[in-house]
């Protein structure tokens, strides 16, 4: 298989898994409590981490990253149509974010991630993003070089979730390398 067959390839099975194990499930309508944990992807260690500030922007290899805002959305959030999406492991963070790629080859958002002070991973959340118009969500993203791209990504956190950070990286799948961003929440 060649080699750029497998991006792609690689990038289903990425976003079925965040769909599959994502933020949000829907809970059938006689069922008036929920017990289930949903457990973060991952757990690292926040200790060595070098963390910049929000208001400065990060380049990683030839990706510029800069933060514009956050936003605690709550327990819950409602979409255009007056659905009601509930967040499943405790309240929504908005991260509006920019990101421009100084590079010569196209990159791609796939995923973002946010950590918290205890090391808990959280992924983008994808059923939030219909609390998004579509212009402003970024669940696949191609970003083409020497374009500025404005986006917002929703993500369900653990209600006692502090000191956030975002990882931002240089979007490259075979050799990740990845910077961090206090999001000051």
């Amino acid at each position: 298989m060649k080699r750029h067959n497998i991006i792609p390839i690689i990038l289903v099975i990425t976003l079925l898994s965040v769909i599959a194990f994502g933020c949000s499930r829907p809970v059938p309508a006689d069922v008036t409590e929920v017990t289930e944990e949903v457990a973060p992807v991952d757990i690292v260690d926040v200790e060595g981490l070098d963390v910049k500030p929000m208001d400065q922007s990060l380049t990683v290899e030839d990706i510029v990253w800069q933060v514009i805002s956050v936003e605690d959305l709550g327990t819950s959030v409602t979409t255009d149509t007056g659905s009601i999406i509930d967040a499943v492991r405790g309240k929504f963070i908005s991260l509006e974010f920019m990101v421009e790629n100084k590079g010569e080859d196209t990159a791609i958002i796939y995923d973002l991630k946010v950590i918290d002070d205890k090391g808990r991973v959280f992924s983008i959340c994808l059923p939030a993003y219909e609390y998004f118009t579509s212009v402003q969500a970024c669940p696949l993203v191609e970003v083409v070089p020497e374009v500025d791209y404005e986006f917002l990504a929703p993500f369900d956190v653990a209600p006692d979730s502090e000191g956030l950070i975002l990882e931002v990286t240089n979007l490259d799948n075979q050799d990740r390398q990845a910077a961090y961003i206090d999001l000051g929440i």
